[in-house]
């Protein structure tokens, strides 16, 4: 069999976001022939798997900010390792809670995302990028109100699932952003990018200086200012965390040693009208969409403090004594692009460069990808408050 007989044909079906007969053009398509690493590639759009995509030829309203694409992901699983910080260590790193990619751990790879697993967000397997933070615990009490402590005296802290509301706005929303001035200039991501926002050596002595991530309660009045710690929430409210990742790229490396330093926020230029433009410094000239995490945490009778809030919860990553001061500190973010490259070209196209408000993994195209799904929702024991077997041998 020659090699064209091996190819398959793709048929692309992205359409302008402006243009009329949308559901019909976005069906049936252009059969324009796009080739990729010498190979063509049957287009999601045609034919389209219903079981993650649906035509549904509504075009999403204009964005009055700039451009956004958002994503439901459900909690797929926990484990004691970092793809990104410790590739091939097993069980190396504190306690993280997974979304996206059902298989992401230790041995992770570019390659084994983008090729391996099914997903837990919107669009399913056309979204096997890996998304975690860690894990968020909470003190476990004894009738009486007295902190339980296990055999070497350290606490006894149970599972905080992220998004247990039961509201439908209860999954994490992972958005994608446009945080510039100049939405034509966002670029789609490249394959294996992987990054971290936050600082995990942060502490209540020394909070982090990045502004990476935010923590308040659901029910604040509008205005509240967001803090670096966890906030002392009631029952009934939900505890948020917000990650905030960088968004111009060096164009280069796909990581460095610290995970950070090849990405890079933007900066305020005079646009010499008396205002500003938010652009990319040119050591990362490349614009790329704004990653962020929008993560909720029910507080229950269940996990709450004696005092009926939130009072003595810590993340996994907390390396301080947060019987004295609040967790929370330490919070931060790993990404590692999976996207199928054809979905993300879409999004970018008609919902960030457009400048539309595209929700609920609508693409702006008259698509929309279905989910979230459900993930295995295994998570390890609790090991020395989270920070695992390689942690401090005592925690606080």
């Amino acid at each position: 069999m020659g090699a064209n007989a091996l190819r398959t044909r793709l048929i692309c079906s992205l359409v302008a976001a402006g243009g009329s007969g949308l559901a019909a053009d976005a069906q049936a398509g252009t059969p324009d022939s796009i080739f990729r690493n010498g190979f063509e590639f049957v287009s999601v759009f045609a034919p389209h798997d219903p079981q993650v995509l649906e035509n549904h030829g509504v075009l999403p309203p204009v964005d009055p900010d700039s451009g956004t694409f958002r994503i439901k992901c459900a909690f797929s699983h926990g484990n004691y390792d970092d793809p990104i910080v410790y590739p091939a260590q097993t069980e190396r790193a504190h306690l993280h809670v997974y979304f996206g990619n059902q298989l992401a751990g230790a041995s992770s790879t570019a390659d084994s995302l983008a090729n391996n697993g099914g997903s837990t967000c919107q669009g399913g397997y056309l979204n096997r990028s890996a998304y975690w933070v860690p894990a968020l615990l909470a003190r476990r009490y004894d009738p009486m109100g007295n902190a339980l402590r296990d055999g070497s005296g350290n606490p006894v802290f149970d599972h905080v699932t992220p998004a247990a509301t039961g509201t439908p706005h209860s999954q994490p929303d992972i958005y994608y952003k446009a945080a510039t001035s100049s939405l034509a200039n966002v670029q789609s991501m490249p394959r294996g990018l992987r990054f971290i926002a936050g600082d995990m050596h942060a502490t209540a002595a020394n909070p982090s200086q990045r502004g990476q991530h935010r923590w308040s309660c659901e029910r604040w009045p509008p205005g509240t200012p967001h803090q670096l710690s966890i906030p002392e929430c009631p029952i009934g409210d939900v505890v948020n965390l917000m990650i905030l990742f960088p968004m111009c790229w060096n164009g280069v490396d796909l990581d460095v040693p610290n995970h950070m330093s090849h990405m890079s926020n933007v900066v305020a230029e005079p646009n010499g009208s008396g205002g500003w433009n938010l652009v990319c410094p040119s050591s990362h000239p490349v614009v790329l969409t704004q990653v962020s995490y929008n993560l909720g945490y029910a507080v229950t009778a269940a996990n709450a403090h004696p005092n009926g809030t939130s009072r003595g919860w810590r993340l996994a990553s907390d390396m301080y004594d947060t019987e004295q001061y609040p967790g929370g500190h330490s919070a931060h973010g790993d990404w590692f692009m999976a996207w199928n490259p054809e979905v993300m070209d879409t999004f970018v196209r008609h919902c960030i460069r457009a400048g539309r408000h595209c929700s609920n993994g609508d693409l702006g195209n008259g698509w929309r990808l279905l989910g979230p799904f459900s993930g295995s929702g295994t998570m390890p024991p609790i090991v020395r408050c989270g920070l695992g077997p390689w942690g401090m041998p005592s925690c606080r």
